[in-house]
């Protein structure tokens, strides 16, 4: 059985080794608005979809960073089922 060193022993992070494509010329993580704007320039998506999922990025990034005043219950619900269609239209 052929056994591998971890990603950690040749000084990288595992993940950067796997899905180069996920990571910048810095080596950090693209975010998912970065992704956004490649899905868009790659035309899997058009202008208004783009935007559409900047606007629930924006939701999503206030309730991680606790603020809640920044949007209300519906559009969390809206958050949710966007997400959701989002996954049925363009599944990985």
């Amino acid at each position: 059985m052929t056994r591998h060193r971890p990603a950690s022993d040749h000084g990288t992070n595992l993940a950067y080794s796997l899905i180069p494509e996920t990571v910048t010329e810095k080596n950090r993580f693209k975010g998912a608005g970065d992704l956004n704007g490649e899905l868009k320039k790659a035309g899997v998506y058009s202008l208004v979809e783009q935007q559409y999922v900047t606007a629930r990025l924006a939701i999503r990034n206030a309730a991680a960073h606790g603020h809640f005043d920044e949007y209300s219950a519906d559009e969390v619900g809206e958050l949710i089922s966007g997400v959701r269609e989002f996954v049925k239209r363009f599944p990985a």
